[in-house]
């Protein structure tokens, strides 16, 4: 499947979103290109019954964009995998993660396009466990950005090639194994 958004500023190319009722679970995205788009993927919505766990994103291809995953709601992504993709010309931010629940992000490369680009901007209060694993980002902007309220947030960084800088604001906890770190 290929979108082509045009380069229109606040487009979406897929929302992906439940009031619960029913939920949205155990959907597989495959061998999608997005092309212009503001946001490729909106998944949740702030609400905090909402249910769209189960996702998976493989071998994607995300091209002049502002937001690759804007990710948002209290029980959005459980037990979800973002897998094999590549995202170029990032004009803002690869994977926007105000809240995420336990989820598996792998395999993701990024060509940011500005210094003020950031792969991750992860925030939130949500308790569940994120794992980044096997990423990089070219040497462009900020690796992550990661913030959240005491001690409610963890990350695990694994095996990822990290050439720009991470930024930490809280008391978090962050757990870096087996990391290239050039910056």
């Amino acid at each position: 499947v290929g979108v082509d958004c045009g380069e229109i500023e606040d487009s979406i190319a897929f929302s992906i979103r439940s009031m619960n009722s029913p939920s949205t679970k155990w959907l597989t995205f495959e061998h999608v290109r997005v092309f212009g788009a503001g946001v490729c993927v909106k998944w949740g919505s702030n609400y905090a019954e909402e249910q769209v766990d189960a996702i998976t994103w493989r071998e994607f291809v995300f091209s002049s964009f502002d937001i690759g995953f804007l990710i948002n709601a209290a029980n959005a992504a459980d037990y979800s995998l973002i897998s094999r993709g590549s995202m170029t010309e990032c004009k803002g931010t690869a994977f926007s993660l105000p809240n995420v629940g336990f989820a598996e992000i792998s395999r993701v490369a990024a060509g940011m396009i500005s210094p003020d680009c950031v792969m991750f901007d992860i925030s939130g209060s949500s308790p569940d466990s994120l794992v980044i694993e096997g990423s990089q980002a070219e040497p462009t902007g900020d690796f992550m950005h990661l913030s959240g309220a005491n001690d409610q947030r963890v990350v695990t960084l694994r095996n990822n090639v990290i050439n720009t800088p991470c930024l930490i604001d809280g008391i978090l906890l962050a757990n870096f194994e087996n990391n290239t770190m050039t910056s």
